[in-house]
């Protein structure tokens, strides 16, 4: 009889924490649809068209697109220009990683073969040192 309760205890521990995680993993992914409904409200409202001003669209950004808009085959207009959210520490962000992958001493080869260590020094011969 033991054996029974403490199988039915351990699987009412493993049952209350698998509802646990369950719990939690709805509480995340309703936060996240909270927010994706708050940006959605936010860029559908006429505030958010009137924040950008187009005053802030540089000049020469506004003749770059007017020009590649007459540069189409078919007949086109502008009707909106807006800025885009990101800004260029996505770029810097990339341009650090590319930089700091050349630092690294195993690269995978092209064939797919696995890492293969670059050694940091080789002398005249072309030894490691």
């Amino acid at each position: 009889m033991q054996e029974v309760l403490f199988i039915a205890t351990g699987f009412g521990v493993v049952m209350g924490v698998l509802i646990a995680l369950w719990g939690m993993c709805m509480l995340v992914g309703a936060m996240f649809r909270a927010v994706e409904a708050a940006r959605a409200r936010a860029e559908t409202s006429p505030d958010a068209a009137a924040a950008i001003d187009p005053d802030q669209i540089p000049p020469a950004h506004l003749a770059a697109i007017a020009g590649a808009v007459a540069a189409l085959s078919t007949p086109s207009r502008i009707v909106r220009i807006r800025m885009p959210p990101h800004s260029a520490p996505a770029w810097e962000l990339q341009g650090r990683l590319k930089q700091q992958s050349k630092y690294s001493r195993v690269t995978w080869l092209a064939g797919g073969r696995g890492p293969v260590e670059r050694p940091l020094h080789r002398d005249k011969e072309g030894h490691k040192s």
